[in-house]
């Protein structure tokens, strides 16, 4: 190893910082755009202007010194770090000029729509430094200084607990940023122990079950991990909604509804690891009961028609057979947590057309398929069976924000394994792909 290389771990994660800040231009400068839109309403108008173009090149800039990194393999060393940790912080130091900016200015309301502005960038920053704290901390440290400073210069009882606040919200989002940091360097190094084990699976094959034991292990203790800190956020953000409700001040409540959606996208992701180390260790009861198919799919399409309508999508439900013949023998909760995940799957990937759940008999009556269609952006046939692998996901390598972690089939098939029956696709890309599965029905005895 070069003497200036940083450990594998380390150098992984901050080739992913760089994919990320490789991306991040565009919506950064929608957020400064906002910034710069409050400021030049309310009368600071060269100002902003000419600040919107100063941070729009500070972070065009940054995302080039990413690529360049990223083009010459340098993000691993000690020098390329230090190039890193620098430009985060020239991008968090052009912050604090808006936040002086605008408490200068006597509006109240400009006051807490920058500071709900500024927690939302920090809060979305998270994600973008992959758990590597001196690069947040490089960004967050003047953000945070100059709001908790303006607002402790007001002078008043308000000022002083909103600063409190601000201290309180940017120091668990930094304690976040570690504990994911600590387990992703986990995640690293366990993957490198077992494709190492992999290697030896053929003359070794009891250390190969005991990585699939360790992986088990660590799925569960990332989620018990990733759980406290998010916990301790919901609790300040309902502390601060409280606080709110008692002025009446809709501002800060729109600063904890913005805190309070943050973590509601955050703890279904924490979820989604818990359910990997409980199927992974058969810790899943399988509780199995006479389930009406029709009604469950009715059901599944009552739940998701809100969604898909908003995106434009006519959700559409298909029974080919009779109803009362379509009656399995099976847990309804992982049959409901299947079709959930299948259903949400493909309206997320549906730009336009339809998202189609059907039931039909096959094999002479004995058995009922079960299938999940839609109009989609496809599955193309060498990656039919990489799309049920953890972690994969085909149209985002890079782990762009909102999109998930590449864990919603693989659960699925294992879901479906514990049913006795195994999920299929059977794609025809770019028209569409189909997600199915059979199960025997229950015969009148």
């Amino acid at each position: 190893m070069p003497e200036n290389a940083l450990p594998d771990a380390r150098s992984s994660q901050l080739e992913t910082v760089c994919e990320e800040v490789r991306r991040s231009p565009l919506p950064v400068f929608a957020a400064d755009a906002l910034l710069a839109f409050l400021l030049y309403r309310a009368g600071i108008a060269e100002g902003a202007l000419a600040w919107l173009g100063i941070s729009s090149a500070v972070s065009l800039g940054r995302a080039v010194v990413a690529r360049r990194l990223l083009r010459r393999q340098a993000h691993g060393t000690g020098r390329g770090f230090r190039t890193l940790m620098a430009w985060f912080f020239l991008v968090g130091l052009t912050r604090s000029w808006p936040i002086v900016a605008a408490f200068g200015h006597a509006s109240n309301e400009l006051h807490y729509a920058v500071t709900m502005v500024m927690l939302g960038m920090a809060a979305g920053g998270v994600g973008t430094v992959v758990g590597v704290v001196p690069l947040y901390l490089a960004w967050c440290t003047p953000v945070a200084l100059s709001l908790m400073s303006v607002w402790l210069l007001r002078g008043n009882v308000e000022g002083a607990w909103i600063a409190l606040l601000l201290l309180l919200m940017f120091t668990l989002l930094t304690l976040y940023v570690r504990d994911f940091g600590r387990i992703l360097g986990k995640e690293v190094r366990l993957r490198q122990a077992l494709e190492e084990q992999r290697d030896l699976a053929r003359h070794e094959g009891r250390r190969a079950e005991e990585a699939v034991v360790a992986r088990t292990r660590f799925f569960e203790t990332a989620s018990h991990d990733l759980r406290q800190p998010l916990g301790a956020l919901r609790w300040y953000g309902d502390a601060v909604a409280a606080y709110a409700r008692q002025l009446e001040h809709e501002k800060l409540l729109d600063v904890a509804a913005g805190i309070e959606r943050a973590l509601d996208r955050i703890q279904p992701l924490v979820s989604k690891y818990l359910d990997i180390a409980r199927l992974d260790a058969d810790s899943v009861p399988v509780v199995l009961q006479p389930v009406a198919l029709p009604v469950l799919l009715a059901r599944v399409c009552e739940a998701f028609a809100h969604e898909a309508g908003e995106r434009g999508l006519d959700l559409q439900l298909r029974i080919e057979g009779p109803a009362a013949s379509m009656l399995a023998m099976s847990d309804e909760s992982l049959l409901r947590s299947i079709l959930d995940n299948l259903a949400g799957n493909a309206i997320k990937f549906t730009p336009e057309g339809h998202v189609e759940l059907a039931a039909s008999l096959v094999h002479g009556g004995s058995r009922v398929r079960i299938a999940v269609s839609d109009t989609g952006i496809g599955i193309p046939e060498p990656d039919r069976e990489a799309v049920f692998e953890d972690f994969r996901q085909l149209t985002n390598p890079g782990r762009t924000g909102g999109q998930g972690v590449g864990l919603g089939l693989a659960i699925a098939r294992r879901q479906a394994r514990l049913l006795r029956c195994e999920l299929q696709i059977a794609a025809r890309a770019p028209q569409g792909t189909t997600l199915f599965f059979e199960l025997p029905v229950l015969q009148p005895g």
